[in-house]
């Protein structure tokens, strides 16, 4: 509509252009006119020009916002991923602990069976006329169906000078020293006779984990591991539970029961997360982890010979 009015106007300009129907005066304001509207003419095509450019602004802008949301969209994806993996990772744990707890349970049944059945060889031993172990002279008289051993105060009793040969502190010192030079036997000696003697002395614990180092030392891993375990088990509050558990996860590794030994230093690392022994436990697992003999590889499968019919028909034909 705006056009029309333009076209309009210079027509009626031109016309009036003809001579003698415009003066000089008219003639300029008409020139005047015409640059009026030429400059708002330029200043429509600046305004259109700065429009389309804010058009294009725009549709950038709606690009981007349409690539953010399926980054979004991407992003919850993922997210999703994660949590289902993280949820399957957590069931395969539960699982895992599950069947080390139940192994370490059939562990401990295990053991006790076996003690049990240690117990009924003393006794009969013992029926036999032979001298019973310090310490379990009480279990086998009963187990032999005698009369219950009346267990008197720690060192009531005893006279002067026996009192002194079963002191408990000389005894567990003597038996330290011993320790240090590897002896052994004599060490056990000492601190079977301070348990037999105090039973419930504050020393006693202490002493039944350095009985197990003592078969430890000797290499007899399987007595040790049953004084470790006694000590852990009765003692779990006791500062030696920790490093008894420690030592018997130990012991099991050197009878190349590795299963067992894996359990045991996993329970350690539950009980005592905190402790210095369930990082050496953790170190040993893994240790355990990579040590080739605890995970043979299985045999391969013997290969088939072939048979003499086969062999005959390959000779006739060649």
């Amino acid at each position: 509509m705006r056009l029309v009015r333009i076209l309009t106007g210079l027509l009626i300009g031109a016309a009036c252009l003809l001579p003698g129907c415009l003066t000089t005066d008219e003639s300029n304001a008409l020139k005047m006119s015409v640059q009026n509207l030429q400059m708002q003419s330029d200043e429509q095509r600046k305004e259109i020009a700065d429009l389309k450019m804010r058009l294009d602004a725009l549709a950038q802008d709606l690009n981007a916002v349409g690539a953010i949301k399926e980054n979004q969209s991407s992003v919850l994806t993922k997210t999703y991923d994660f949590a289902k993996e993280l949820q399957a990772l957590k069931g395969r744990f539960e699982e895992s602990r599950y069947q080390n707890d139940q192994a370490l349970k059939d562990m401990v049944a295990e053991r006790e069976a076996m003690n049990a059945k240690i117990s009924a060889l003393e006794n009969e031993l013992f029926k036999n006329g032979a001298k019973p172990q310090a310490g379990r002279d009480k279990k086998i008289a009963q187990a032999s169906g005698g009369p219950a051993e009346t267990v008197p105060a720690e060192g009531a009793g005893q006279p002067e000078t026996e009192k002194a040969a079963t002191d408990p502190q000389k005894l567990y010192d003597e038996a330290q020293a011993d320790l240090k030079e590897k002896k052994y036997a004599d060490a056990r000696e000492k601190l079977e006779r301070l348990l037999k003697a105090y039973p419930k002395h504050k020393l006693a614990v202490s002493a039944r984990y350095w009985i197990g180092e003592t078969y430890f030392g000797e290499k007899k891993y399987g007595d040790a591991i049953v004084e470790f375990e006694e000590v852990w088990q009765k003692n779990p509050k006791h500062d030696k539970a920790r490093v008894a558990m420690l030592k018997e996860g130990y012991a099991f590794y050197e009878t190349k029961d590795c299963r067992a030994a894996k359990v045991i230093l996993q329970k350690l690392s539950e009980k005592y997360p905190q402790s210095e022994e369930a990082k050496l436990g953790d170190k040993k697992i893994a240790e355990i982890a990579g040590d080739k003999a605890c995970y043979p590889k299985p045999a391969k499968p013997a290969k088939k010979k072939k048979s003499a019919t086969k062999k005959k028909k390959k000779t006739s034909s060649e």
